[in-house]
């Protein structure tokens, strides 16, 4: 079937503004070299933005008034952060006041500029087989460059012991780039009539990478995810929540039938007694750092870092969605990131979206929501996370809602 050349080229600048992001990062993996990051960022990040307007601007050249604004208010808001610092004589790290223009494009090439876009589904299904193929090739260089380290890997007494991440920076990156894929396989079988033993073998290798992470909260959200799409099915919902506890329960039963197995998953992947690995003491540290400056519009992400180091943060993040917007932005920028979430909910919503599609993309959603807990995932910012999460939690919805205006999507 023909693919509109313009409407292909925009979806491979997507396709492309991922892999762009991701490429830094796997490049300091395999050389060591960290100075490299932020220049490779920078050098990363123009090219996207470049890449994305002009394959933007070649399907359509009109931009509503409404959704320039909402950059405009996106960089104020921010832009009351650094005033903030001044005046309170703190001095504000470098990326912070790149991330002020950075978040403020990202939000516009992301979210303002899809809202004018009109793909056809053929094109959408394009680019869900790129992200597929991104996938299986990200699971295959995982279990050939870390072969023995699989090979022992029920044998292993801690889970720190192994760092199975394919060529992503960490293991709870990787696990949540394979939470989505496997919410794209979800879609692909929805789209599809007849039994694809394909998209199976797909998903079984997205699971058993997802396992070998060990990545709680990759794992949770996948669980969020599936839990919501099966609740949301055809059928009454009592019997979906009847089975959905018989199966969970003879799941537990059939593990605890094999001991060593039972331990394994409850001392390597649950683990229990690790709580929340210590998170809840860096949540802790953050909100101090907040409480002690400015609750209302925040500090900058790196310039709160930099002052929860010197009351005892050890690491580079804080492990948490909220947490650090809340010290990026403060409340506003919270309160602006949830208008925009909600906002595509609502936009989804009155367009023509097939009932199925909207699930996938509600249930994603909450699996993102969730992972947000416990993990550094992002949106709307320079680096691979915040791209990689902006274009499948905020842009695919907005596409897919425009897709629909004309005819019901058939898939996600």
């Amino acid at each position: 079937m023909f693919i509109d050349k313009n409407e292909l080229n925009y979806i491979r600048a997507l396709f492309f503004s991922i892999v762009m992001m991701l490429l830094p990062f796997t490049i300091v993996n395999l050389t060591g070299k960290k100075a490299l990051l932020l220049p490779l960022l920078a050098t990363s990040f123009i090219i996207l933005v470049v890449v994305v307007l002009h394959a933007s601007f070649r399907l359509n050249h009109d931009i509503r008034l409404e959704y320039i604004m909402m950059s405009l208010i996106y960089l104020y808001i921010l832009s009351l952060t650094v005033i903030s610092n001044i005046f309170m004589e703190i001095n504000i790290e470098l990326f912070d006041l790149i991330n002020v223009f950075a978040k403020a494009i990202t939000l516009f090439l992301f979210f303002s500029l899809p809202k004018n876009i009109n793909l056809k589904k053929e094109t959408l299904f394009k680019f869900y087989q790129y992200m597929i193929i991104l996938g299986i090739v990200a699971c295959i260089y995982n279990m050939i460059v870390n072969f023995n380290s699989i090979l022992h890997f029920f044998s292993i007494n801690s889970s720190y012991e192994l760092s199975l991440k394919s060529f992503f920076s960490n293991r709870n990156q990787f696990g949540s780039f394979l939470f989505i894929e496997l919410t794209l396989i979800e879609a692909y079988k929805n789209k599809s009539k007849n039994v694809n033993i394909f998209l199976y073998f797909c998903s079984a290798l997205f699971l058993v990478n997802l396992v070998l992470t060990m990545s709680r909260g990759a794992i949770l959200a996948t669980a969020v995810f599936f839990i919501y799409v099966f609740l949301n099915q055809r059928g009454k919902l009592l019997l979906k929540v009847l089975s959905l506890a018989l199966f969970i329960y003879g799941t537990t039963m059939v593990l605890m039938s094999n001991n060593s197995l039972f331990m394994f998953i409850r001392n390597m992947i649950i683990r229990p007694e690790s709580g929340t690995t210590g998170r809840s003491g860096i949540w802790l540290i953050g909100l101090l750092v907040l409480a002690e400056n400015n609750f209302i519009v925040g500090l900058g992400l790196n310039t709160a870092l930099r002052i929860a180091k010197t009351k005892g943060l050890l690491l580079e993040q804080f492990h948490s969605f909220y947490i650090e917007l809340l010290l990026n932005g403060g409340i506003l920028e919270l309160l602006f990131t949830a208008v925009v979430i909600i906002s595509v909910i609502k936009y989804l919503a009155v367009n023509n979206a097939a009932k199925v599609d909207k699930n996938i993309i509600y249930a994603r959603l909450l699996g993102f929501l969730s992972l947000g807990v416990f993990e550094s995932v992002s949106l709307f910012s320079i680096g691979y996370v915040d791209v990689f999460f902006s274009i499948f939690i905020i842009t695919l919805p907005i596409l897919i809602s425009n897709s629909g205006k004309s005819e019901k999507s058939e898939f996600n």
